[in-house]
């Protein structure tokens, strides 16, 4: 089934979000193509075509203003204010639908607003945060409380159907998947701030270190350190994102080659898979981010394909030119350092868009919408409060039937298992069990 999408003329971004909306997997499994056009006489029996005014957007019974979105677009790029501030759908007699009966979701608008990430991109570069990224609470997504909604897989699937093309209930796509980022190889390097750490551990909660006596008294008695990632099990296919270089802000001295080798060949041997884990200062500058991948590339018996940045950190006018010159495909850094939500509104990955060059991407992004780090910040240290926030992020992508991805460290995820803080296992259609993932 097509729905023609009508412009008084076909431009590179309009262009990209129709690719988008049609690799969707949303579209995809109900058969749906869009077809862009410019002739709005064509015959059709649904139509997306340009009107007036886009009103607001809607999903359950709250409704989310959009409209201020695009004020604040006028001000960094009135051409793209122009190209994409209204929207409307249209019956096949060409009459636009009355207000009583539209579902106003401006489909086309709001996905390049949020995966493009164009208001990061015309952001003031004097007015970063301490991670050199533009303040999670000024994103827009965020101002509106919006951004723990998959607003962007959510409005489609509205859409369709609004237009009779998708039944209810829709499809159980719901899934819990798992990547690591290895920031730390060697967490605890003396014999007091082991005990210190064991110490605070147990006071805060002397039960959760019981399943974990044996490591811990093995630890002691060999000396071995107890954030080892050769004690965790990992599911085979499991992205990995591994730190190589450092010694500059955020990033300590690096482990030394043979540590990391050996933290290779485990990995590889439970099958997982090796990422690309630039350090704070490599995803913003060149020779740096060259010379770390081509570190890590060399102690790995495959090809390194994605990657994610340490503390999130990119410019959107840099990294991607770095990324894709290095030959890497997919980017996972697509998420938030102090919240649970979508950063791009979707849990689907997608390919980018360079604003730069006004032109899409081969390069993929693979979102993520709950990150270890983020839970304990955004719980205020609290174990109840991050459970909490963990099953509430798990129950709505329940109820959406969307996929959940997750990011774990090293250095966070066995000491947030001491506290007795649970995530869900990997259960595809079920409901998950609250145990930690390695136990």
């Amino acid at each position: 089934m097509e729905i023609r999408v009508f412009a008084p003329c076909i431009f590179p971004k309009l262009s990209y979000v129709i690719d988008a909306l049609n690799s969707h997997p949303i579209s995809c499994s109900v058969g749906v193509k869009f077809v862009l056009l410019t002739d709005p006489t064509l015959e059709g029996r649904y139509r997306i075509q340009t009107r007036e005014k886009i009103v607001h957007m809607h999903y359950e019974e709250r409704v989310f203003h959009w409209q201020h979105s695009f004020e604040s677009l006028y001000r960094f790029d009135q051409s793209l204010h122009a190209n994409f501030e209204f929207v409307g759908l249209v019956r096949a007699d060409g009459d636009f639908r009355g207000s009583e009966d539209f579902l106003a979701v401006d489909v086309i608008a709001t996905h390049f607003f949020a995966s493009s990430r164009v208001e990061e991109y015309f952001f003031p570069r004097e007015n970063l945060d301490s991670w050199g990224l533009m303040p999670e609470n000024l994103h827009l997504a965020v101002r509106d409380g919006i951004h723990q909604i998959p607003y962007l897989d959510l409005n489609l699937r509205e859409l369709l159907r609004f237009l009779g093309l998708a039944g209810s209930p829709w499809p159980n796509d719901f899934d819990v998947s798992v990547s690591y980022d290895f920031d730390v190889h060697r967490k605890i390097s003396d014999p007091v701030e082991f005990v210190r750490t064991l110490l605070r551990l147990a006071v805060k909660n002397p039960f959760g270190l019981l399943p974990y006596t044996k490591d811990l008294i093995k630890s002691v008695y060999k000396w071995q350190d107890p954030y080892d990632i050769r004690k965790v099990s990992l599911a085979r296919g499991t992205p990995c994102f591994l730190i190589v270089g450092g010694n500059h802000p955020f990033d300590p001295p690096i482990s030394e080659k043979s540590m990391i080798q050996a933290i290779i060949s485990d990995l590889e041997a439970m099958g997982c898979i090796i990422g690309f884990h630039p350090s704070y200062l490599a995803s913003v500058t060149p020779y740096l981010f060259e010379e770390e991948l081509s570190k890590l590339q060399s102690l790995c018996s495959l090809k390194v394909a994605k990657m994610r940045s340490h503390f999130l950190h990119q410019d959107p006018r840099v990294t991607p030119f770095l990324i894709e010159s290095a030959g890497l495909l997919e980017d996972w850094t697509m998420g938030y350092n102090t919240e649970i939500g979508f950063r791009a509104g979707t849990c689907f990955p997608y390919q980018s868009f360079d604003l730069f060059n006004n032109c899409g991407r081969d390069l993929r992004i693979v979102p993520f919408s709950l990150m270890d780090s983020a839970v304990w910040y955004k719980a205020g240290r609290s174990v109840s409060t991050a459970n909490w926030v963990i099953r509430s992020h798990v129950k709505n992508m329940q109820k959406w039937g969307l996929p959940i991805q997750m990011v774990f460290h090293n250095s966070v995820q066995i000491e947030q298992a001491w506290l007795g803080i649970q995530y869900p296992k990997k259960e595809k259609g079920s409901t998950p069990e609250w145990t930690a993932l390695w136990q």
